[in-house]
């Protein structure tokens, strides 16, 4: 009876993370506005046809898988908040389950449920969890690809020929995340390297692999063509050009959003010791109690997180910036799965029980107390403006400083009114038009709105010469102003 209850825990604490997993997940889905780059994902797929969502796309800087995917979605379920962030919520309780799996896989169940329980209660997981953007689901296709490719590069280095289910498994998740975002194409070449690395002396698996990838290549050549014409594009990101060490200390704040006190306690000392391993690998023997499964899995995880970090290094020193804690999001799995993994291969147990206990429960607390995850405004307040605005709506006219006055009418819209954004400006040039348009309604007033763009000060000067501010009221990533003639 015992050994049945034993064997029963940890899939009842694998239930019982998927649980919270979805509690952290779904809880307030809508409570906060949507901000920019939201509505912009809104925006670009509020059209007619899925053809204008690819043409979208393709002005745009990622590839159209995620804004296909949300224009059907869209079109079934609706837009409003809780409903655009749906399926990243998904995507973040299935991120749960895939951690699990692949950190049973490479380590042990503990490992495997450790790894799972931060991914779980961590900061950033849960935040790209409640946001309609691409960034959830890419950390879980890569955690599907990861997973089919260890069983399948596995099976093939041991002349054993993989599962259906593995290869095709594999083939879906790798052209998802090829389509989803440019990192997941990223991730997929690098995985693709390292497999060729692993199987290059085994002829018959190493052409095996290659008819894969070829398979993945065919189903994601249509894009190609666009790619190039994106890549083609001068564009001036906003994106700075990184400084090596700081990013990578961005990367594990990114990855761990705990006081630094904590961090250094009870996270560094277990990276410091898993490079220490990693190091007397290349200096002794395997012994008895490092079995070769578990440098591989090592081996695997050091690569997962450092050659995406490199690659996207060079490309920013090299051509254009891309380099940003959320599209590195690919690297937190390995990053908790590495840490679980070290935990429970200490000499002494009880000390890897106690110390995976006290990480798991410190990030808890500090995503829920420290740092206030759900009594904290995390977003842009797009929609708090535009009600600000309709509070107090007399009819003046509305201008705005927004990259699309959609953004402002998507919350006018929701709230039941008809109102316009009648005008966008925020630059010296502008104030010609400005001043025309209102001149030619005889208009007294106006408001001015801004989200997630700040006014050149020479225009806000320029305009309060004229017009006298009788009313301001500031947002997280928004304000609004009302002027007056004097």
């Amino acid at each position: 009876m015992k050994e049945k209850l034993r064997a029963l825990n940890p899939t009842a604490v694998l239930i019982m993370l998927l649980i919270v997993s979805a509690a952290l997940r779904f809880f307030d889905l809508g409570a906060e506005s949507l901000w920019n780059d939201e509505l912009s994902s809104w925006m670009q797929s509020k059209v007619q046809s899925v053809n204008e969502v690819v043409a979208n796309a393709i002005d745009d800087v990622h590839p159209p898988g995620y804004q296909v995917f949300i224009y059907y979605f869209m079109r079934q379920f609706g837009d409003s908040e809780a409903v655009l962030r749906l399926p990243s919520a998904v995507a973040g309780v299935l991120a749960t389950l895939l951690t699990y799996l692949l950190g049973k896989m490479l380590y042990s169940r503990s490992a495997g449920l450790t790894a799972a329980a931060i991914i779980t209660v961590s900061w950033n997981p849960i935040l790209y969890a409640q946001e309609a953007r691409s960034y959830s689901i890419l950390l879980t296709i890569t955690l599907a690809c990861s997973y089919f490719w260890v069983e399948l590069v596995t099976s093939l280095y041991e002349q054993r020929r993989a599962r259906n289910i593995v290869i095709l498994g594999y083939i879906a998740s790798a052209v998802i995340a090829c389509y989803v975002h440019y990192f997941g194409l990223l991730f997929v070449a690098l995985q693709g390297i390292f497999g060729a690395l692993i199987l290059y002396k085994r002829p018959r698996a190493f052409f095996y692999l290659s008819s894969i990838y070829i398979a993945v290549l065919v189903f994601y050549s249509p894009w190609i063509p666009s790619m190039l014409d994106q890549m083609s594009r001068h564009r001036e990101f906003w994106i700075p050009e990184p400084v090596f060490l700081d990013m990578l200390l961005s990367q594990f704040q990114f990855a761990y959003k705990v006081p630094s006190w904590f961090l250094l306690l009870f996270v560094v000392p277990a990276y410091v010791y898993f490079l220490v391993r990693m190091a007397g690998y290349s200096i002794r023997k395997v012994r008895d109690s490092v079995t070769p499964q578990a440098i591989a899995a090592d081996v695997f995880l050091l690569m997962w997180v450092a050659a995406p970090f490199v690659a996207a290094f060079i490309q920013s020193k090299v051509s254009t910036p891309v380099m940003t804690s959320r599209n590195l999001i690919i690297l937190l799995p390995p990053l908790y799965i590495i840490l679980s993994g070290v935990l429970w291969r200490l000499p002494w147990k009880p000390v890897g029980t106690v110390w995976a206990l006290i990480v798991v429960v410190g990030i808890t607390s500090s995503t829920l107390h420290s740092f206030g995850y759900y009594d904290s405004i995390k977003k842009q307040q797009f929609r708090e403006a535009a009600g600000f605005v309709l509070e107090n709506d007399e009819g003046i006219p509305v201008i705005a400083w927004v990259f699309h006055k959609q953004y402002f009418e998507y919350y006018f819209e929701r709230m039941g009114s008809t109102r316009k954004i009648d005008m966008i400006a925020g630059y010296p040039e502008d104030l010609p038009s400005l001043q025309a348009f209102l001149a030619g309604g005889d208009e007294r007033e106006f408001w001015y709105m801004t989200g997630h763009r700040n006014t050149d000060p020479e225009f806000l000067a320029r305009v309060e010469e004229k017009y006298r501010l009788v009313d301001i009221k500031e947002f997280k990533g928004a304000s609004v102003r009302r002027y007056q003639l004097f």
